[in-house]
C-alpha cells in the first residue's frame, strides 16, 4: 500500500522518540526552574495581571495562572516532571503523554515573553506522538502486555504518522517561503547577518563571521544553499527509504551546525530529538545497533523483574487504531496545513484561526530569520540611579557601563533571560511590558541594596554592514520611571 510505504514509521524509532521527548521535557523543566520566581510568579517580571493586560488577544487557558505563588508553580513543575517520567518509562503511554502535553502548553502560555521556536517544536512533537504507538516497544506497557493500537509488525502507518512526518518538514518549507528579504533572495548575506547579531552570537559564531566577511563567495553560496534546502527537505522526507534517511540526516547536520555556530538555547536539541521517529527500520537491524538494544532490553527487563514486575504475554494481534483517533488526527493535520498556509506572504490571517491554533497548541508561525535576518546588532542597559546618586546596571548588578560586551549572550546566566531581555529592548514589547520589567528590577535591587530613585531602559544598537563590519553605535532611550523621592 502506497500510504504505508510513504508514511510508515518503525515502532522502535517511535519508542526512541518517546524517550527523547520525555528527557527533553525533564531537562527543560530543570532549566526553567532556575528562574521559577522571576518568570512564573506574581513577584517576577510578568505577574498574572500583567500577562492579561499585555497579551489580551493571544492568551488561552493556563493552569499556571491559578496562583501567582512560587510554591504553586513549583508544585506544577513537580507534577509535570512526574508525568514526563511516566511517559519516559512508557507507563499508560498515551495518558501520560497527553498530560505532559497539557501541562507543557499551560507552562508556555504562562510567560510567552521567554518562549521561542524550540518550545513550539517540542510541544508539537509531543502532540503528534499522541497519535503514534510510541509505547509499542521499550515500555512498561509492552512488558505488562497491554494491547497497543495502530501498529503491525514493526511499522506504524496512520494519519498521525503522516501528521508527524509532514510537521517535521513544514517547519523548514514554510520558514523558507517567508524568507523573501533581499538578504536571502538577492544579496546573499543572510547567514553573515545572522551570526553578526549579538543576540545569537557565540565565540565559534564570531570566528565564522570573520571567515565569511573575507570570503563573500562562500557566504552567498551558504545563504542560497540554506534557502534552497529548506524548500526541498520536506519532499525528501516523503521519499521512502534513502530519501527520508537523507532528508532526516540533512536536518540533523543543519541543526548541529546551528548548535555550534549560534547561541539558540535548546532549539537545535529539541529539533534533533523530534527527528528520532524518522530513523529508518534498517538502522535498528544493523549488527552493532541491534546488539546494543538487545543488551539494554535484557538489562532493563532484569531490573523490572527484580522490582517485581514480571513480563506478561502480548495480545495475539495488535488492536486496530480506533476510527475516532484517526478522525481527530485528520482534523489536526488539516488545521496545521491551514495555519501554515496562512503564514505565507500576502495571506490575511483571521484572528479566530490564530486563536484556534494557540488554544490547541498547534501554533505554526515559523518566522525564523524571516523575512530577513537581524540587520542591527543590539544590546541593552538597565540604568538605575540610587538614592545616594550612584549609577548602576540594575539587571547585571554592577557599575554602569554602556560598552558592548565581548560576547553579548554570555551576559545572561540563563538563555530565557536573554530572550526576555532582547524582546524588551526591541519593538517586540509594549510600554507596559517595559514598565513591568523595570518594576521587577527595582524591587529585586531594593531588597538587597540602596533604594533606587530612578530607572531607565536604554537600547544600544549599530547597523550590521555585511563584508564591512558594523556602523556607528546609536543610543535609544526606551523607557524611564521615577521611584520614591
Amino acid at each position: 500500500m502506497i500510504w504505508r510505504k510513504v508514511f510508515g514509521l518503525d515502532v522502535r524509532s517511535l519508542a526512541a522518540l518517546r524517550i527523547g521527548l520525555a528527557v527533553m521535557v525533564l531537562v527543560d523543566l530543570i532549566d526553567r526552574a532556575q528562574c521559577l520566581t522571576a518568570h512564573y510568579s506574581d513577584q517576577g517580571v510578568l505577574p498574572r495581571a500583567g500577562l492579561l493586560a499585555t497579551f489580551p488577544n493571544n492568551f488561552v487557558f493556563s493552569l499556571h495562572m491559578a496562583s501567582g505563588e512560587t510554591w504553586f508553580q513549583a508544585l506544577l513543575f513537580l507534577l509535570q516532571g512526574f508525568f514526563a517520567l511516566a511517559m519516559l518509562l512508557g507507563y499508560r503511554t498515551r495518558l501520560f503523554t497527553a498530560l505532559t502535553f497539557v501541562l507543557l502548553q499551560s507552562l508556555q502560555q504562562r510567560n510567552p515573553m521567554i518562549c521561542y521556536k524550540g518550545d513550539d517544536v517540542l510541544r508539537l512533537a509531543i502532540f503528534w506522538s499522541l497519535f503514534l504507538p510510541t509505547g509499542a516497544v521499550w515500555s512498561l506497557d509492552r512488558r505488562l502486555g497491554r494491547a497497543t493500537a495502530g501498529w503491525s509488525a514493526h511499522t506504524a502507518s496512520s494519519v498521525g504518522a503522516a501528521g508527524y512526518l509532514l510537521q517535521c518538514g513544514f517547519i523548514y518549507l514554510f520558514t523558507g517561503i517567508q524568507k523573501f528579504g533581499p538578504e536571502w533572495r538577492t544579496d546573499g548575506t543572510a547567514v553573515l547577518c545572522a551570526v553578526s547579531a549579538g543576540q545569537y552570537e557565540c565565540p565559534s559564531g564570531q570566528a565564522l563571521r570573520d571567515f565569511l566577511t573575507v570570503h563573500p563567495g562562500v557566504e552567498r553560496a551558504l545563504t542560497f544553499g540554506v534557502l534552497g534546502w529548506e524548500y526541498c527537505v520536506l519532499f525528501l522526507l516523503l521519499i521512502p527509504g534513502w530519501g527520508r534517511a537523507l532528508g532526516a540526516l540533512s536536518i540533523a547536520v543543519f541543526q548541529i551546525g546551528l548548535a555550534i555556530f549560534m547561541a539558540l538555547g535548546f532549539f537545535p536539541y529539541f529539533n534533533l530529538v523530534s527527528l528520532l521517529g524518522l530513523i529508518p527500520g534498517g538502522f535498528w537491524r544493523l549488527g552493532p545497533v541491534q546488539a546494543v538494544t538487545d543488551r539494554l532490553e535484557r538489562w532493563v527487563g532484569a531490573g523490572w523483574t527484580r522490582l517485581g514486575v514480571p513480563a506478561a504475554p502480548l495480545p495475539p494481534e495488535p488492536v486496530p487504531e480506533p476510527a475516532w483517533r484517526d478522525s481527530l488526527a485528520s482534523f489536526a493535520l488539516g488545521s496545521v496545513l491551514v495555519l501554515n498556509l496562512c503564514t505565507a506572504p500576502g495571506v490575511h490571517v483571521p484572528r479566530v484561526i490564530t486563536r484556534l491554533g494557540t488554544g490547541l497548541g498547534l501554533t505554526q508561525n515559523w518566522l525564523m530569520f524571516a523575512p530577513s535576518p537581524p540587520v542591527v546588532d543590539n544590546w541593552g542597559v538597565a540604568r538605575g540611579v540610587l538614592a545616594d546618586g550612584r549609577e548602576v546596571d540594575l539587571f547585571h548588578r554592577r557599575p554602569l557601563t554602556y560598552e558592548r560586551p565581548a560576547v553579548v549572550t554570555r551576559e545572561f546566566i540563563h538563555y530565557r533571560w536573554g530572550m526576555y531581555f532582547f524582546r524588551i529592548y526591541t519593538h517586540r514589547s509594549s510600554r507596559r511590558q517595559k514598565e513591568l520589567f523595570c518594576d521587577a528590577l527595582v524591587r529585586s535591587w531594593n531588597l538587597q541594596g540602596t533604594p533606587v530613585r530612578e530607572a531607565n531602559l536604554t537600547a544600544m544598537q549599530r547597523p550590521i554592514q555585511p563584508f564591512r563590519g558594523y556602523g556607528p553605535v546609536e543610543r535609544l532611550l526606551l523607557f524611564q520611571k521615577s521611584y520614591g523621592r
